[in-house]
Parts: C-alpha cells; structure tokens; sequence
C-alpha cells in the first residue's frame, strides 16, 4: 500500500468518524434534549466525543505507527 492510498484511507476514516459522531449525537439529542438533559447530556457528549477519539487515535498507531494526541493532520 503506498503512502497515498494509507492517506486517503486515513482521510475517509475521518470522514466516516465524523459522519458517525454526528448522527450518534442528533440522537442522543432526541432523546436527550440538552435543554432539559443539561448536565446528562453534557456528560453523555463527552464520553462519545471522548471514545471516538480514542478509537481514530488508535487507528493512526495502528497504520502509521505514530502517536497523536490533541492533533489533526487531516
């Protein structure tokens, strides 16, 4: 695999987390709606902000062998 077929993997990853995240969120929205679930919702966010994170940051260990923490080079 060359360097710009991993990159363009990597760039759909991305795109495919965050398409994912938002549709998870708006969810969570409705049947959490942040203006009466404040402090839940808060909390619930996060955590799947939290873990999807994780998850893209372990998929760069993974193929690129790099550590990435609180970057975006996409």
């Amino acid at each position: 695999m060359s360097l710009f077929e991993v990159w363009d993997l990597l760039k759909f990853l991305k795109k495919q987390k965050d398409r994912h995240l938002a549709v998870m969120l708006d969810e969570i929205e409705t049947i959490l709606p942040p203006e009466e679930h404040k402090q839940q919702f808060g909390l619930i966010r996060k955590l799947v902000l939290d873990h999807m994170n994780d998850y893209h940051r372990s998929v760069y260990r993974v193929v690129l062998g790099i550590e990435v923490e609180g970057q975006d080079y996409l």
